[in-house]
C-alpha cells in the first residue's frame, strides 16, 4: 500500500499535469479562433476556382488538338513539365494530432499503391507515419513550420512542384471540433482518373455518411461557355502559375486547421482521463485515510487492554 506522502506526490503530479494540457488547450483554441473562419470562407472559393481551372485546362487542350497542336501530355500546358504525377502529403510537425495523420497517411498510400508516383512528404508526423509502413520507398521531405509566416519557406516546394504535369495533395480537413477528415485535392487542374473520383465520392460521402447515392460516380457538370480576355492562353498562364499556388496555400492552411482541431479534441480527451485519475486517487486516499485510523484505532484500544491488564 502506498504512503500518504506517496499519495500525496501523485496527485500533485496529475494536478500538474492538468494544468499543463488546459493551458494547451486554451493556446489551441485561440489559434483555431484566430484562422477558422478565414480558411472555411475560402473553401468553397478555392474549390470553384479549382474547378475553373480545370475547365480552362480541358478548353485549352481541346483547342489545341483541333489544331494538332499536341503531341505528347505536357504540350496541353502552357508552362512546360518536365515530370508526370506526383502525390504530396501534408502532415503535422507536432505531436497531440496523430489521429488524423493516421487517416491522412492511410489515404496517401491508398493512392500512391494504385497510382505510381513520385513522393513528396511535408511534416514529422507524416516522414515517422510513411517510414513505418513504406520504410524501402524513397520519397522526398520538407520539414515546415505548420503555421506559414514566410512564404519564402514554400518557395522550394513550390518551384519542385511546378515541374510535374500532375499534382495531388493528401490533407487533413476540419468539418468541426469533433471530426476532421482526410481528404485529397488535384491542383494542377487536371480532369481526375476514375480511381481518384472514387476516392472524391468516398470523401463527399464520409461528410455525410447518411447520404445515399444511386451510384459511386459524381453526376456531370453542365458545360459552362467562357468569353476570354485578353486571351485563354494569357488567362490559362495565369492560373498554372498563380492560381496553383494559391491552391496549395490553401490545402496548407487546411491541414493546419485540422491539425489543431485534432490536438483540441485530443487534448480534451486527455482531460477527461486525467479528471477520472484523480478522482481514483481522491478513492484511493480516503480509503487510505480509513486504514490508517483504523490502525491507530486498533493501537490504541490495545494500549487500553494492557493497562487494564496491568
Amino acid at each position: 500500500m502506498r504512503s500518504p506522502k506517496e499519495l500525496n506526490e501523485e496527485v500533485a503530479l496529475v494536478k500538474t499535469l492538468d494544468s499543463i494540457v488546459e493551458a494547451y488547450e486554451e493556446i489551441y483554441v485561440i489559434k483555431i479562433q484566430k484562422i477558422r473562419d478565414s480558411v472555411l470562407k475560402t473553401r468553397s472559393f478555392m474549390v470553384d476556382l479549382s474547378d475553373i481551372f480545370k475547365e480552362l485546362k480541358e478548353i485549352y487542350r481541346h483547342q489545341q488538338n483541333k489544331n494538332k497542336f499536341i503531341k505528347t501530355p505536357s504540350d496541353s500546358f502552357l508552362i512546360q513539365k518536365s515530370k508526370g504525377s506526383v502525390a504530396v502529403l501534408l502532415a503535422a510537425s507536432r505531436a497531440f494530432s496523430r489521429e488524423i495523420n493516421q487517416k491522412v497517411t492511410s489515404l496517401f498510400l491508398e493512392y500512391v499503391d494504385q497510382n505510381p508516383s513520385d513522393i513528396i512528404i511535408i511534416g514529422k508526423i507524416g516522414k515517422e507515419l510513411f517510414d513505418q509502413q513504406r520504410s524501402q520507398t524513397s520519397y522526398q521531405f520538407y520539414d515546415l513550420p505548420e503555421e506559414i509566416t514566410d512564404e519564402d519557406l514554400i518557395k522550394p516546394i513550390i518551384d519542385t512542384l511546378i515541374q510535374y504535369e500532375k499534382v495531388n495533395v493528401f490533407y487533413g480537413k476540419f468539418i468541426n471540433l469533433i471530426e476532421q477528415i482526410e481528404s485529397h485535392s488535384n491542383i494542377s487542374g487536371e480532369v481526375l482518373t476514375e480511381t481518384e473520383e472514387d476516392l472524391k465520392v468516398e470523401e463527399k460521402n464520409s461528410v455525410n455518411p447518411n447520404q445515399k447515392t444511386a451510384s459511386t460516380r459524381p453526376e456531370k457538370k453542365p458545360e459552362v461557355g467562357y468569353l476570354f480576355e485578353p486571351s485563354l492562353e494569357e488567362i490559362l498562364a495565369f492560373f498554372e502559375k498563380q492560381i496553383f499556388i494559391s491552391l496549395f496555400k490553401q490545402n496548407l492552411n487546411e491541414s493546419y486547421l485540422a491539425q489543431i482541431g485534432s490536438r483540441i479534441k485530443s487534448l480534451n480527451e486527455s482531460s477527461g482521463n486525467i479528471q477520472k485519475h484523480l478522482e481514483l486517487l481522491a478513492f484511493t486516499e480516503r480509503r487510505l485515510n480509513k486504514a490508517y485510523e483504523g490502525k491507530k484505532q486498533r493501537q490504541r484500544l490495545a494500549g487500553i487492554s494492557l493497562w487494564q491488564a496491568n
